[in-house]
This record gives structure tokens, C-alpha cells and sequence, in this order.
């Protein structure tokens, strides 16, 4: 039991630590509590967020893996690994994985965000579009999914839908992505 909270300790540290930018310490702080407490999925997780951030991209999926077999309902774990395979160049993979996190966090902004720009990478512009509105009917103010939908439209040839959206970006992030 002094095992398990050393190693929750250990592992609140890491990711503070993630945040001021001490990845190494960090990478062998969580290293440590994943040693110490490998049924913990937040610990693989907190691994996972700092190999992701040294570009260790299958060492975080293993990671992530393992997280899955103990919490298979989390659904954070499967959009965790989907934006990896999107920083791998594999829209596919990253497709199925947003699946799963989707079907058990339907509600989840962010997944749809993931999703419309996985459709991106492989030009199914109509459907990244369906995936951009949904994110932003679950979250209205999502200035990014928004920004995206304006890109979409204007690769469609919808320059004016698109002008429109921006606007409304503008209104809601005053620094919005410098493309606009």
C-alpha cells in the first residue's frame, strides 16, 4: 500500500514536471511508478503524455497498451493513442482508435476534432467536415474545430461559408491560428 501512493506521488510529480519542462526527470519519475504500481492506468498515461513528448511515439502507444488492458473504458487512453498515430502520418489507425474512444465518450469534443482531422490526411474533406460540426454542436464556442470547418470549406471551393466561420472565430479567439 506505501508502494501504491509512493508511486501516485511519484507519479503528480511527473506531470507537474511535464509542465515546467523538466521531461527527463519527469520520464524517470514516471518510469519509477509504473515500476512500483503497474496496475495504475494513470501512471501509464502520465508515461505515455512524456514519451509522446520526446517523440518516443511506440514506446508511448506500448504504454498506452498496456493502460488499455487495465482500463479499457477510459476512453482518454484511445484519444491519447489515436493523436499519436496522426503524428505517425496514420490517419487509419487513428480512425479505429477514435472509434473506440467515441463509442464509450460520445460526447467528447475533442475526438471529433481528432476524427475531422484524420479525414483530412486522407482528402475525405465531406466527411472531416461532418466530424468538425459535430465538435463544435457538442461544444459551440470550439474555436478550433470551427477554424477547421473553415478550411474545409474553402479547400471545397465554399470561400464565402468559410469567411463566415472565420468571423465567427474572431469573435470568440481574438488570436485565432495565423491563417486567418
Amino acid at each position: 500500500n506505501d508502494l501504491k501512493k509512493a508511486s501516485i506521488n511519484f507519479g503528480k510529480t511527473a506531470a507537474q514536471l511535464i509542465h515546467f519542462g523538466q521531461i527527463k526527470e519527469a520520464s524517470r519519475l514516471a518510469e519509477l511508478a509504473v515500476r512500483l504500481n503497474p496496475k495504475d492506468e494513470r501512471l501509464w498515461l502520465i508515461l505515455a503524455e512524456i514519451q509522446v513528448r520526446n517523440k518516443l511515439f511506440e514506446k508511448a502507444s506500448f504504454s498506452l497498451g498496456k493502460a488499455k488492458k487495465i482500463n479499457p473504458k477510459n476512453a482518454q487512453l484511445w484519444f491519447v493513442d489515436s493523436s499519436i498515430k496522426l503524428k505517425q502520418k496514420n490517419p487509419k489507425e487513428a480512425i479505429l482508435l477514435l472509434k473506440k474512444g467515441l463509442i464509450i465518450d460520445p460526447k467528447n469534443a475533442n475526438g471529433y476534432l481528432l476524427l475531422g482531422n484524420a479525414r483530412i490526411m486522407q482528402s475525405k474533406l465531406r466527411l472531416a467536415l461532418i466530424a468538425f460540426k459535430k465538435a463544435t454542436e457538442i461544444q459551440p464556442n470550439f474555436w478550433e474545430s470551427m477554424n477547421n470547418q473553415g478550411l474545409v470549406l474553402f479547400e471545397m471551393g465554399q470561400t464565402k461559408q468559410a469567411i463566415l466561420i472565420w468571423r465567427k472565430v474572431l469573435k470568440i479567439q481574438e488570436n485565432a491560428e495565423p491563417m486567418l
